[in-house]
């Protein structure tokens, strides 16, 4: 549906791709759409379940906008789960105000 998008990667990521998918996650990940621009937290499966374990266990509670869960923190797989997204319009992600 949405042919043309751009996804900017944190600069965590540069240099430290091991490290990052080791640690599960990324934040920082912008994808921009025409004027619209959507903030992407992206965690593997795992890492989030171990986060969300330990914010309930201290009380606290999780949130998260677009957030997108992958089985790995690759600039492969984010760059396929974002051509999925644009399949299907980026319907479920809010855009930056």
């Amino acid at each position: 549906m949405f042919g043309s998008y751009e996804i900017k990667f944190s600069t965590d990521l540069n240099g430290y791709e091991f490290e990052v998918e080791r640690k599960g996650r990324l934040f920082g990940v912008e994808v921009r759409v025409g004027d619209a621009v959507y903030d992407l937290t992206v965690y593997d499966e795992e890492r989030l379940a171990q986060d969300a374990k330990a914010a309930v266990e201290a009380g606290r509670i999780m949130t998260a906008v677009n957030l997108l869960v992958i089985p790995s923190v690759t600039r492969e797989a984010i760059a396929e789960a974002v051509a999925q997204l644009a399949r299907t319009g980026f319907g479920n992600l809010a855009p930056r105000q």
